[in-house]
């Protein structure tokens, strides 16, 4: 993967899978919002994507 990096994570004991596929959506709507804004304002198509991983389960420490 190539780009920047955001990790997101909640601490729950059980991930509910409806509230965190509307969090995605959301920053997909969201940034598709903002990109489409900034195509217009500089008269450029600006070639961007968001990629997201959900991960559960526990984080490696070593």
């Amino acid at each position: 993967m190539e780009g920047e990096v955001l990790l997101f994570y909640k601490y729950r004991k059980y991930p509910r899978y409806r509230e965190t596929t509307e969090i995605i959506v959301q920053m997909q709507e969201a940034f598709a919002e903002k990109l489409s804004e900034l195509n217009e304002c500089m008269g450029i198509n600006i070639e961007m994507s968001l990629r997201f991983i959900v991960h559960y389960g526990d984080f490696f420490c070593p």
